[in-house]
């Protein structure tokens, strides 16, 4: 309850972006962004959710927020829009305030309700915030009620001056022209006052804070900023982008000569990020990945007559003298060509000198942006779904059931499979996905081959129409996809015993064929002429060229799947260990470099993963790493120092099945031992596993240049709970004193309980499982 001294205020914009801003805040949607443990939120009612924010629709809907920490101040930050109706705010059961939360202030983006309500002076201790829907109308007509968050900081006031508040970077802040960090505002937060006009963008949810949003039609930014060749002979230009359509200007000043510019371009090497290097010159074609956030940047030195542009860690250079463009820049579009945007853009920056390397890697490791959300396929454009559980029935709900030709059922990459001979075996579907029935289509499979040879989906008849297989036609033998007119792409290395993704996405329309392996991504232009008019899985109608192996998991869609959806695909099966058992393979003699360690533990423990550096002589002065897993065996929870690093500064963020790991160390650190522990949770399904995958890795010398050092992947499997006794290391050999350190640590809970440590079965880790565990150690009865 406020004491008497307290006071109740509501100030405009976002508390983010005070001066002081709030000590703690927790988002309103928890499912979308975990609460922290300062506060525990509840709702009552018909609640509407979108990212951070949450909206109460009806009458009597509340949210409430109780702090889990003593504090003498509270706040909520309202986010109302036309919709917006009355709000009641109480404290400790108590009303403080209401209000009509209409959002039609021209003043704020959207003309949004951007308030903050702040409750201080209360007695410190406990308290309950709660926003309740009155279920009266606004103004506008509207009732619901947009809350954003709850926060709590220790005594003192928010002001509500919003003020810059850019991280500090190593780069040099004075020869900063212009800073958008695009957070409700188009504001130049360099000092320099270059403000910006906004016409049509909207603020999203962005790489850091928030973004702005282009419909790709007519939305732009217009900054003041000349950057022109005589005005800035060196300049440096950064934003990070998220496109929704692979095309599309980020930054530019183009007066038709293809001057300074960073946009998504289909003159180079190919459709991909690229920057305009003058007379008609692009440079680089980085693949373009929607709904993902890329850095991008680009140095023009005019003096040197060098280009270069960063793509995430990719660097393209060339030479190339720029002409005389536009005395402002456009960001979300082409002042010349009027190529408009679709996606998000963020943090833009302006520097008038050439940047280094080392600085433009500096400024993109300050942001650590969002993973992107999963794409929902589109299932109601499956025509045919074969999971091959027990039969060959199609579960797409349109009736093209298979017929089989003598393959038979074996243990699947989910649930069952179909098992081919490499005879004669095959299955026959009566879908006919001939260019004129379906001009976009997409098939998919996982398939586990014991020879490398043979078809796993085609209705070729002789001229390489739409097909799946592995080919030695290409640059190699591998999986492959027929792209037309005897043309072979890909060529992904096989693995014989191993579950294999695979997609392929033909085009007829843009000319252009896809082929997903795994992770890879392989594509080119390809025409497709008439085939046969049913589809064979397991052979090749024309050819015979029969497939030996197991296939899984068949989807035929008569669309183009993209990227993000193929993905989601790859990533709803959580594949099954071969028949073969994977054990655990012990460290390569001569090996030098860093090892993801392999393990094995059983579902519901908890496994502590080193990655563990070998025979490097170098002083490391810092290592950046991301680490790779499927999020359906394990669940990352802490990243931890390791033996080599105790002394050492380390980063990491965990986003879905990846982990980026940073660290850092003044006097520098080598020799044989642990760089870093990763802890899960095992939520895999017996029998399951997942590859433990380092996919990249940088590293520098404690005098700061750079060096590589070798990498080796490990695997993770999900065994049975009596497998695991007494393992708490999870290496799958014989149990030793430290897995009996483990068991007497958590006797005392100083790490968290792993039942498969409990050896006398008594439901709980005693000190007696750590005596029976060291016993066995020492073979001792």
């Amino acid at each position: 309850m406020a004491s008497p001294e307290g006071s109740v205020t509501l100030y405009d914009g976002n508390a983010l972006e005070f001066k002081t801003p709030p000590d703690v805040v927790a988002y309103a949607n928890t499912l979308y962004s975990e609460p922290p443990n300062e506060f525990k939120i509840t709702t009552s009612g018909n609640i509407w959710q979108y990212k951070h924010w949450i909206a109460l629709t009806d009458q009597g809907d509340w949210i409430e927020a109780k702090t889990g920490i003593e504090t003498t101040t509270v706040g909520v930050q309202f986010w109302g829009d036309i919709n917006g109706g009355w709000a009641r705010v109480l404290v400790d059961g108590e009303k403080v305030w209401s209000g009509d939360t209409y959002g039609g202030d021209s003043k704020f983006p959207e003309g949004k309700f951007i308030k903050y309500l702040e409750i201080s002076g209360l007695d410190k201790g406990f308290h309950t915030i709660r926003v309740e829907n009155m279920g009266v109308s606004s103004k506008g007509g509207g009732d619901d009620v947009i809350v954003y968050f709850f926060s709590l900081m220790e005594p003192s006031v928010v002001e509500p001056e919003p003020t810059p508040t850019p991280e500090p970077t190593q780069v040099s802040e004075k020869e900063l022209v212009a800073y958008y960090p695009f957070d409700g505002n188009v504001k130049d937060y360099s000092g320099n006052d270059n403000h910006a006009f906004n016409d049509g963008a909207t603020f999203v949810s962005g790489a850091r804070e928030q973004a702005l949003s282009f419909d790709g039609k007519g939305d732009y930014v217009r900054s003041p900023v000349n950057i022109d060749t005589d005005n800035m002979p060196q300049m440096t230009m950064i934003a990070w982008a998220k496109a929704d359509e692979v095309r599309g200007t980020v930054i530019s000043h183009d007066d038709g000569n293809y001057d300074r510019t960073i946009a998504i371009d289909d003159s180079g090497d190919g459709v991909g990020w690229s920057a305009f290097s003058g007379s008609g010159g692009v440079l680089g074609s980085y693949p373009v990945t929607t709904d993902e956030w890329v850095f991008l940047a680009a140095v023009y030195d005019q003096d040197a007559e060098t280009v270069t542009l960063y793509v995430n860690d990719k660097v393209y250079e060339e030479k190339g003298k720029i002409g005389s463009g536009r005395d402002y820049t456009i960001i979300g579009s082409n002042p010349e060509s009027g190529l408009h945007f679709s996606g998000d853009i963020d943090e833009m920056r302006i520097y008038n000198y050439a940047l280094s390397q080392s600085e433009i890697n500096s400024l993109r490791k300050e942001v650590t942006p969002p993973a992107p959300e999963p794409i929902p396929v589109d299932e109601k454009e499956l025509v045919a779904y074969y999971p091959l559980d027990g039969n060959v029935k199609d579960h797409s709900g349109n009736d093209n059931h298979g017929f089989n030709d003598g393959a038979t059922f074996v243990s699947g990459a989910r649930e069952q499979a179909l098992s081919f001979d490499g005879k004669d075996d095959y299955l026959r579907s009566q879908v006919n996905i001939n260019p004129d029935n379906m001009p976009q289509m997409t098939m998919v499979a996982w398939a586990k081959a014991d020879e490398v040879r043979g078809t796993v989906i085609s209705h070729d008849d002789g001229s390489y129409d739409r097909t799946i297989s592995i080919d030695d036609s290409g640059d190699g033998v591998g999986w492959s996809a027929f792209g037309g007119s005897g043309g072979i792409l890909g060529s992904y290395p096989v693995t014989s015993g191993e579950w294999t993704f695979l997609a392929a996405v033909y085009d007829q329309d843009a000319e252009t064929v896809t082929l997903y392996v795994n992770d890879k991504v392989y594509e080119e232009k390809g025409k497709i002429g008439s085939g046969q008019d049913y589809t064979i899985i397991g052979s090749n109608p024309e050819s015979g060229l029969h497939f030996s192996g197991d296939i899984d998991e068949v989807r035929i869609y008569n669309y183009a799947l993209s990227q993000s959806e193929i993905d989601s695909l790859r990533k709803e099966v959580a594949i099954t260990i071969p028949e073969q058992i994977i054990t655990q393979e012990p460290i390569a003699d001569g090996f030098n470099g860093l090892i993801f360690e392999s393990r094995s533990k059983a579902n519901g423990s908890i496994v502590q993963i080193p990655l563990t550096l070998n025979g490097i002589g170098e002083n490391i002065g810092n290592i950046d790493m991301t680490l790779r897993y499927n999020s359906s065996v394990l669940a990352a929870t802490e990243v931890v120092k390791g033996s080599l690093t105790s002394n050492s500064l380390l980063n990491y963020n965990i986003v879905d099945s990846a982990i980026k790991i940073n660290i850092d160390d003044k006097d520098g650190f080598s020799g044989d031992g642990s760089v870093a522990y990763v802890r899960f949770n095992v939520v895999g399904t017996e029998g399951s596993y997942t590859s433990l995958d380092i996919t990249s890795l940088s590293a520098n010398r404690v005098d700061q240049t750079p060096f590589n050092i070798a990498t080796k992947d490990g695997m993770f499997k999900v065994i049975s709970l009596e497998e695991s006794k007494g393992d708490a290391v999870g290496d799958g050999g014989e149990l030793t004193a430290l897995d009996a350190l483990y068991a007497l640590q958590m006797s005392v809970r100083m790490i968290p309980e792993d039942l498969a440590m409990d050896m006398d079965g008594d439901g709980s880790v005693t000190s007696n499982d750590a005596r029976l565990i060291l016993k066995s150690s020492v073979k001792s009865d």
